[in-house]
């Protein structure tokens, strides 16, 4: 049986934090770092410091506003709501989770490129990485427009990512490099 981390962000891989790791891959733009509920983002919230000093980046912190760890989607929630509350003049934010270190470059950039094909209609589609028929639905760009259909979802006890993708329309960018979705799920992934 596999162990779990104490905190996930925080494990070294190849001398680096995954936060690092991740953090460094994030393109230009406001940089919003979900830590989960509040209680559990202290040992993020020092590691935070140490890694901005050293990549020059000034992320906006947030936290789920529940005390309960209702998983990625309040993460999605709560930058959406961010977004929304400071008026920030952008129509989607770019989804990347902290444990895929092996992510490469040009992912964010295809995702993005895939918005601007898209059509016009008001409501537009969420985009997700596809690799060898696999959606990777947190690698991902969410249109601010979905923010109150995602509070209603995850309000009716509902946590599954694609649960809530589905229900609203996705389109799918496929990506050949498997290794870029490869996850980091226990310290025996470290290795």
């Amino acid at each position: 049986m596999k162990q779990a981390f104490d905190n996930k962000a925080l494990a070294q891989y190849q001398g680096r934090s995954l936060l690092e790791h991740a953090l460094e891959k994030q393109m230009e733009g406001i940089i919003l770092l979900s830590c989960g509920p509040k209680p559990f983002s202290t040992a993020i919230e020092k590691e935070l410091e140490t890694v901005i000093g050293q990549l020059s980046l000034e992320p906006s912190l947030l936290y789920d506003a529940s005390k309960e760890h209702y998983g990625p989607l309040a993460g999605i929630l709560s930058a959406l709501e961010y977004c929304a509350y400071q008026q920030l003049e952008i129509d989607a934010l770019l989804v990347s989770p902290v444990d895929t270190p092996r992510q490469t470059p040009s992912l964010h950039k295809q995702l993005l490129k895939e918005a601007e094909l898209g059509n016009s209609e008001p409501r537009s589609d969420i985009i997700l990485a596809e690799c060898a028929g696999r959606s990777h639905p947190l690698h991902s760009l969410w249109p601010l427009s979905c923010l109150a259909e995602l509070k209603t979802y995850l309000e009716s006890g509902e946590r599954r990512v694609m649960g809530f993708i589905r229900q609203w329309g996705y389109r799918s960018v496929n990506f050949d490099n498997a290794e870029s979705f490869k996850n980091i799920n226990s310290p025996e992934d470290l290795l």
